[in-house]
């Protein structure tokens, strides 16, 4: 009688397709979520091994449910995921306008006289820029570009090419440029403006409708 072949035992390839897990009812999951992108999923299947999840799919909803967030972008739901991805993006940025806000109120605190509003805000404001800007630069390498210890944001884990917040940038420039422009524009009117002149007023009022037409060419932007 011939000897029992040896078996030899081969570790599977996580990065190549994803594994079923003990319970059959969970390979359909398992194919459904096949279409989404392969390194979250990779991601997924690594940490359910480390927490030792076992069941089906309705384990599978549960552990997405709570988990979603872990991955940088909902990975249950893939319609979901560019959005989430912008927002990841986007709520990264929030500490620059803040510094930018606590460091313009400090400097117009000792501020006692509106004579000497210019003076002494201008003072103050000039001294926190060169912290401020090395804070900003700094801030925009952590939130944006470190891989080390954000590694899921969408910068650092390859979700955005570069260029696409390029793009953002440059649009949240053109939008913020623009309307700052009309904003000065309708200021500046409005200095000129005599409630008791008619064709003033009427001038006044083809001027909004002006405006209102020069916001459509910023809509794109927004």
């Amino acid at each position: 009688m011939a000897a029992p072949t040896p078996t030899t035992t081969t570790r599977r390839d996580y990065r190549l397709r994803p594994r079923c897990f003990s319970s059959p009812r969970s390979c359909p999951m398992a194919k459904r979520l096949a279409g989404i992108d392969k390194e979250v999923l990779v991601e997924v299947v690594r940490f359910t091994h480390k927490s030792g999840l076992r069941g089906c799919d309705g384990g599978w909803k549960d552990f997405l449910a709570r988990n979603d967030r872990k991955f940088g972008a909902s990975v249950s739901d893939p319609r979901k995921r560019s959005r989430d991805v912008l927002f990841a993006f986007l709520q990264t940025f929030p500490k620059d306008f803040q510094k930018i806000i606590g460091i313009t109120s400090v400097s117009l605190l000792p501020v006692k006289e509106p004579g000497r509003f210019y003076v002494d805000s201008y003072m103050g404001i000039s001294r926190g820029i060169n912290a401020l800007a090395a804070a900003l630069c700094m801030n925009v390498y952590v939130v944006g570009l470190n891989k080390v210890n954000k590694p899921t944001l969408p910068l650092a884990s390859g979700e955005f090419s570069v260029p696409t917040p390029v793009l953002l940038v440059v649009a949240f420039l053109v939008m913020v440029s623009g309307h700052g422009l009309l904003a000065s524009t309708l200021w500046q009117r409005a200095q000129q403006f005599d409630i008791e002149n008619k064709d003033c007023i009427t001038q006044f009022y083809m001027f909004i409708w002006k405006l209102f037409y020069a916001e459509y060419f910023l809509i794109p932007f927004v």
